[in-house]
């Protein structure tokens, strides 16, 4: 295999490799598409001229949405659909006359186009699955994904092309057993989501919660000592053992041999946990916390086998691994906190479907004066306002956030700042506009001011305090204090 230059800026070259890849993904997530489109899959008898009939009735030119949920959903259903075959089409036509300036636009018409049909057809056959509903406005919505998805390889492509070229899986002594780790990790992930009875509706999301189908607390809703329990225990661990031994060679360099246990332990991490939220909007699957904790056993145990078995195993924790590792954690206290943010602010985590109440609450809280209680009788609820102090740490798990992410020479680095407040005010915003759809709270856009001050001195404040600890060689510094050999 020819060397491959890293840090070359020349636009990437078609390959067979990265060329399948993109198709199996386009073909993918078409199946999925098609699939989730005819859930329940029950079929009824229908005359084809009443269906046709009822087809050509349809204005699929007027625009409109008769439930936002739904008009999400079909949009990005259709996303990858566009991103994956614009890639596929844009790099076959790469090799014709048409050249690469117009290889883009005329692909992106022909994925439109041809999604458009798809979606046009996949609507029309759901005349012979209901509870299934004829709805033009999906193909509209469809449209809509497809397009966002072609624009996102317009403007990423050539970055992800040249990403997937630099990587084994696309020829290498070990490609056949990465090819069969790529069918099995899509194995594992379609056992987890199938039927794709799928919803992102907030109102069915906690009703599954209330049904016990999400276990946050381990063994709160299955006996600890229970046969069935440490039985299926077992086989997830084992499911996921296969997942650990991958992530030592899987989309490894061209240049290294296997990754180190750290960053094959993060990986699986990140899969484990990617398969399991992404059985959250799927309605009749039960996402745990011990499946969780279960699968982290397993692909653990898988990582060390692997790298036994090459005889790779080294725990010597290097200065990139290091970095990686708080990079990871920081990132996962960012988003844990977040979370516990959300559920406090909205608990008991009861949704209203009252669309006038929600309404309602939003249009006050919007004419409601900013800083109110400083002219009104009511005066200042500290017992209340006191939940904003909480702000002030989500501040401080940025900043540590930042400074893992961003190298210490980098021109982006002194951007953390801004871009920490923008995403506080985001934040804080949106508890407080959540709060319309969890009575009896009631959104306060003060109260979202108040959350993003908070969170700003908290950023600030740890910013500075941490810029003369981490200088330029402290990452170095630490790691060799934790590898020194002990006597």
């Amino acid at each position: 295999m020819p060397p491959i230059d890293l840090h070359s800026k020349a636009p990437p070259v078609r390959t067979a490799g990265s060329h399948r890849i993109l198709l199996s993904g386009a073909l993918l997530f078409t199946t999925i598409a098609i699939l989730g489109s005819f859930y329940p899959w029950k079929y009824k008898g229908m005359a084809w001229d009443a269906a046709v009939q009822n087809f050509s009735q349809l204005s699929f030119f007027t625009f409109g949405v008769l439930s936002r949920i739904d008009w999400v959903s079909n949009c990005l259903l259709f996303f990858p659909l566009g991103f994956f075959w614009t890639a596929v089409v844009a790099q076959g036509l790469n090799g014709r006359p048409t050249g690469r300036s117009w290889s883009l636009p005329v692909a992106l018409v022909m994925v439109v186009v041809g999604c458009v049909v798809l979606g046009a057809t996949i609507e029309f056959a759901q005349h012979w699955f209901p509870p299934r509903v004829v709805n033009p406005f999906d193909v509209q919505a469809q449209c809509v994904g497809t397009i966002l998805g072609g624009v996102a390889w317009w403007l990423a492509g050539t970055h992800v092309e040249g990403w997937l070229r630099r990587f084994r899986w696309l020829g290498g002594p070990q490609s056949n057993q990465d090819k069969l780790f790529i069918a099995y990790l899509l194995l594992w992930f379609f056992g987890l989501v199938l039927p794709l009875d799928i919803s992102i509706d907030p109102t069915e999301v906690v009703s599954k919660l209330r049904m016990g189908r999400l276990e946050i607390i381990p063994f709160s809703k299955q006996p600890l000592f229970g046969l069935w329990t440490w039985g299926g225990i077992l086989f997830t661990a084992l499911a996921a053992f296969p997942i650990g031994a991958a992530m030592v060679t899987l989309g490894v360099d061209a240049h290294a041999r296997t990754r180190s246990v750290w960053r094959a332990g993060i990986a699986s991490i990140a899969i484990i946990l990617f398969g399991e939220l992404a059985q959250v909007p799927v309605m009749s699957r039960v996402a745990s916390t011990v499946d969780i904790l279960a699968g982290l056993t397993g692909a653990g145990l898988g990582v060390v086998w692997r790298l036994r078995s090459l005889g790779a195993v080294d725990w010597t924790l290097r200065t990139d691994d290091f970095r990686i590792v708080k990079l990871v954690v920081s990132a996962a206290a960012y988003l844990v906190y977040s979370l516990g943010l959300a559920a406090v602010f909205w608990w008991p985590l009861r949704v209203t479907r009252k669309r006038v109440s929600v309404i309602g609450h939003l249009s006050a809280a919007w004419r409601r004066p900013l800083f109110h209680w400083l002219t009104s009788d009511d005066g200042f609820d500290f017992a209340t306002k006191s939940k904003l102090l909480w702000f002030v740490p989500l501040g401080v798990l940025w900043a540590f956030l930042w400074r893992r992410a961003v190298d210490p020479n980098s021109r982006w680095r002194a951007t953390g700042i801004v871009i920490g407040v923008a995403v506080a005010a985001l934040t804080a915003a949106g508890l407080e506009l959540g709060q319309a759809l969890f009575p009896p709270h009631v959104p306060d856009l003060t109260d979202a001011l108040l959350g993003t001050g908070f969170a700003t001195l908290g950023l600030a404040g740890t910013w500075f305090w941490l810029r003369p600890r981490f200088g330029g060689g402290a990452t170095d510094r630490l790691s060799q204090m934790i590898n020194k050999p002990r006597r």
